[in-house]
């Protein structure tokens, strides 16, 4: 029996969802590169809307694979229309909320160049009040991080985009999701210009969940400030 036809017989949802939380990520990526990329993106993107929190931030990890890397080397406007059906559902005519949008718009840039260049600007306008400011707060934390998640691939793209000074004002904001990942972004892009604001963030104790690396895990913005600081050589 082919790979294909046990992902039919076993579903496909259900495979993944056990992938995504109990393998390493390379036997998730092997896994998914036996599966026709327009056939995986329904069940990852449903997986957005777990309430288990690995569980939707692996989701984020697989879109971003399969639109950046398979799809796209497959038919790169199938996955500009992926992207495209993201930008939608933050759209307040599509009638849903986008719960994991920006994430994984950022994830699929951090995969592939090309989407890189076309889209950055949009996720940074979603932070920017003139921009395409995202009210909603869980949905702006979510592109805060994708900006600090894309900033560790193109870094470059995102000062042209005007990352710096879009997400620079967020470290002083009073919700710690925001100053951690606003302090995580500025490591990223190399925003020496933001040695100050960071020096004031390093004693704040306020925690956060922070995903990266593929991992999990509680961190505090201070904390956040701190690897800015020593990743900027601030003096």
């Amino acid at each position: 029996m082919t790979d294909f036809a046990m992902h039919n017989k076993r579903g496909l949802k259900e495979q993944l969802i056990h992938r995504l939380v109990d393998t390493d990520l390379e036997a998730l990526f092997r896994f998914l590169d036996t599966v026709p990329p327009r056939r995986s993106l329904n069940p990852i993107i449903s997986l957005f809307y777990s309430g288990d929190a690995l569980l939707r931030w692996r989701a984020v990890t697989a879109f971003g694979y399969v639109v950046g890397r398979l799809l796209a080397a497959e038919d790169m406007e199938r996955a500009r229309v992926a992207m495209r059906r993201m930008m939608w559902s933050l759209n307040d005519e599509s009638g849903g909320i986008g719960w994991g949008a920006p994430e994984a718009m950022a994830e699929a840039m951090a995969n592939n160049h090309l989407l890189a260049q076309e889209y950055c600007r949009i996720l940074v306008s979603y932070v920017w009040e003139d921009g395409n400011y995202l009210e909603h707060d869980p949905l702006r934390r979510g592109a805060l991080w994708g900006i600090g998640r894309l900033a560790e691939v193109e870094p470059g793209l995102l000062r042209e985009a005007g990352g710096v000074e879009r997400t620079r004002p967020y470290l002083i904001d009073s919700d710690p999701y925001a100053a951690g990942f606003a302090a995580w972004a500025m490591a990223g892009m190399d925003a020496v210009e933001a040695c100050g604001d960071l020096t004031s963030l390093a004693a704040d104790g306020r925690e956060l969940e922070l995903y990266r690396r593929h991992q999990l895990s509680t961190t505090t913005v201070g904390r956040l400030a701190k690897e800015a600081l020593e990743r900027l050589q601030c003096p």
